[in-house]
């Protein structure tokens, strides 16, 4: 048998520091930004979703971003009175090399002290039935595409709006960017879906044709304690084994998608996003369409 080098003990006692330590620095919220939070947002059917909108002081028709997810548009790293907390996803999962995020930096979503000094709004929403948002949650479901559309369409209309809305985000910030851009909203100019799977199916809870029962069962605890009165995935996902009509709409068409792309693909989460991500770049239908691959925690 092999004995383990000593590299690898260095490389477990660096990986165990940096669980530890989190080598992130949160630096102030951005001046010369207008900060609006719980903006109300009409969908089709009439419920209410809310945003936290990042814009310019100065006066002006802006392109913005859009990021939707059901982690919570609030979830940004809480204040203390030794300064900001280090997010929790930062001491789960370590980096390369520290990194630094504003105050107002939302879980897996963009950083408004990145985009909105470039001229940038940014908007963060809550899923239907997430965070400050009205409704009943519908994990994956295609309503979140449809909610998506209409928060675009109402970004587009707004007076600080040049009508280019594109979107960027993770995990569930890149699948809600799929099952949006599959609704072909007019206002929805690019995507950039960092990391997100394609087919809630083969991906995420059958891949290979067998249940997944290792993140899906953290995953699905931590969606229940949000909002206790979540309908349960995990439960879905035993009583549908094979991929049927429930797991078909948790499919969008990506095919249908022509709006310009960046996906980035990472090595480094199998049996989550990297097969959906190297997929939906391939099924792709957009004559512009880029990939970025790592294979590492960025």
């Amino acid at each position: 048998m092999t004995k383990p080098t000593r590299s690898f003990f260095g490389t477990v006692r660096k990986n165990i520091r940096r669980r530890a330590r989190a080598e992130i620095t949160i630096t102030d919220p951005p001046r010369g930004v207008v900060f609006e939070q719980d903006v109300e947002i009409i969908t089709r059917d009439g419920t209410i979703l809310r945003a936290n909108v990042y814009r310019p002081e100065q006066t002006g028709s802006y392109p913005a971003l859009l990021s939707a997810a059901t982690y919570g548009k609030d979830m940004i790293p809480a204040a203390s009175r030794s300064g900001r907390g280090k997010p929790l996803q930062y001491r789960m999962a370590a980096n390369d090399a520290p990194i630094s995020i504003s105050a107002w930096t939302a879980l897996e979503a963009p950083d408004p002290a990145v985009w909105v000094p470039r001229g940038y709004v940014l908007i963060s929403v809550d899923l239907r039935g997430w965070g400050t948002s009205d409704g009943e949650p519908e994990p994956f479901g295609p309503t979140e595409g449809d909610d998506i559309h209409d928060a675009i369409e109402w970004a587009a209309a707004q007076p600080w709006s040049n009508g280019k809305i594109g979107m960027s985000g993770v995990s569930y910030l890149a699948i809600s960017q799929w099952s949006a851009a599959a609704t072909h909203p007019p206002h929805l100019a690019a995507i950039n879906p960092w990391e997100g799977f394609t087919d809630a199916y083969r991906d995420f809870s059958y891949p290979g044709g067998i249940r997944e029962n290792g993140f899906m069962r953290v995953w699905s605890a931590w969606q229940k304690a949000m909002r206790r009165s979540s309908p349960s995935f995990r439960r879905n996902q035993k009583l549908h084994p094979l991929r049927d009509s429930w797991w078909q709409d948790r499919s969008p068409d990506i095919e249908s998608i022509t709006v310009p792309a960046l996906v980035c693909a990472s090595f480094s989460d199998h049996s989550l996003h990297s097969r959906g991500s190297f997929e939906g770049f391939r099924r792709l239908g957009s004559e512009q369409k880029w990939l970025y691959t790592h294979r590492a925690p960025k």
